[in-house]
């Protein structure tokens, strides 16, 4: 009787991990590695980001993010992350 239960308790566990919808999304968004435009502005990488912003990017969204600043989780391929140091300087580009 025990048997009977653990097994029956392992197959709702279980059931639990299977995902009801396993297709892809709807809208993937655009293919390839990268959709922000971050590979375009790698030349900035160690510059100020007053310099980033001197371009008035408009291409893609982007937000700058300093050293202790809380970012959100949401992944978006089309946003452009500038990731800057202690002295305001870019020290990486990147989607999401």
């Amino acid at each position: 009787m025990i048997r009977v239960l653990l097994s029956a308790a392992a197959i709702v566990v279980l059931a639990g991990c299977v995902s009801e919808n396993s297709s892809p999304s709807a809208d993937p968004g655009p293919a390839g590695p990268d959709q922000c435009g971050a590979v375009d502005l790698q030349n900035l990488v160690g510059r100020p980001v007053s310099d980033f912003e001197a371009l008035q990017w408009t291409k893609h969204p982007a937000r700058i993010v300093r050293p202790g600043e809380m970012v959100t989780l949401e992944y978006s391929a089309s946003r452009l992350t500038i990731w800057t140091d202690e002295g305001d300087n870019i020290s990486r580009l990147s989607c999401g």
